[in-house]
């Protein structure tokens, strides 16, 4: 009881609620993180899981094969010999290898966002130096610091993000960004710096993306338990994306005919028109694979909730405070 209250206390960006807490007032321990009403949209974001209660693959660090469909993050075709549609499905340690391993000379690529619920911001930030030139601020991050000899938090700080590479394939392509209402937390942040700081085109499917700007730490305590906390919070840098919490980013123009919205295909020829008039290139001849439908959730979708993927960074021995 008493491991859950320190830890929220250093990492939790509710301090003055978590201040409040007394072990002696809780019988339990999910009772504290319970205590600071940590929702989003009906989710529980700051929570404590019993042993075996939560699934251990969230700190499957080993890289992944590739070969089983649910360790996929990327699926890509090419549409013409100048445009290349990639699907982003979620951000995981596999992402970054997936997108290199991808020969293209298209000069225009489609970034499907839509149901990417969001992940690992390690894997978002490693995508995001890939198609950013260097000493880009595309995104603030607010947390806690940590006083070491005191074993205590002792102030927020406002982080600036930078990209700080220059020269990977991927940049100076023509990007357009496409998003929904379940385009979430580590998703929004690739999708603001993209658009924010570079020069990607958004088009949405809704009116706004699902506006998560929070972050999560994740935490074995000895017990087995898992806690996790929210630790950290984002905002973009200028323009619709600077302040996206709950509201979700705001797309530059969104496809509003559902008999599009159904269709992938039909979808994806009015992107690439889109795309087209916007940066003044012409696509060639398209090859968009056929499709009937798409669901609220498309196929190859993780099927994950935005609130428990979200965007989270795995607390290690040696980035925990010895508490």
């Amino acid at each position: 009881m008493e491991r859950v209250r320190q830890y929220l206390n250093v990492f939790s960006i509710y301090r003055e609620e978590v201040s409040k807490l007394s072990i002696d007032d809780f019988s339990y321990p999910h009772e504290l993180p319970d205590y600071l009403h940590d929702t989003l949209k009906g989710a529980t974001l700051t929570r404590y899981s019993y042993p075996g209660m939560w699934d251990t693959s969230l700190f499957n660090t080993q890289p992944s094969s590739g070969t089983a469909a649910d360790d996929v993050s990327i699926t890509y075709a090419h549409l013409s010999d100048s445009l290349l549609y990639i699907r982003i499905l979620s951000f995981n340690e596999s992402t970054a290898e997936e997108l290199a391993a991808i020969e293209s000379d298209a000069h225009a690529v489609c970034i499907d966002l839509r149901g990417n619920p969001g992940g690992r911001i390690d894997a978002c930030t490693t995508l995001v130096e890939q198609f950013l030139p260097a000493d880009r601020h595309y995104i603030t991050v607010t947390y806690q610091t940590y006083d070491a000899e005191r074993r205590t938090a002792r102030s927020f700080i406002n982080f600036p993000w930078r990209s700080k590479r220059s020269g990977d394939t991927w940049e100076n392509r023509h990007c357009a960004l496409l998003t929904n209402d379940s385009t979430a937390s580590a998703a929004e942040i690739f999708a603001s710096a993209l658009h924010d700081k570079g020069t990607a085109l958004h088009i949405g499917t809704a009116s706004s993306t699902y506006g998560k700007a929070l972050g999560q730490y994740l935490r074995v305590l000895d017990s087995g338990a898992l806690l996790q906390i929210t630790g950290f919070s984002f905002k973009g840098v200028t323009g619709t994306d600077t302040l996206y919490m709950r509201t979700g980013l705001i797309p530059d123009t969104v496809i509003t005919d559902q008999a599009v919205m159904r269709n992938d295909s039909l979808l994806l020829e009015r992107v690439v028109t889109m795309m087209q008039e916007h940066f003044s290139f012409s696509a060639g001849v398209l090859k968009i694979p056929t499709a009937t439908s798409s669901s609220s959730r498309p196929a190859g979708t993780p099927k994950t909730a935005c609130h428990t993927e979200g965007a989270v960074w795995f607390l290690t021995d040696s980035e925990s405070p010895n508490l």
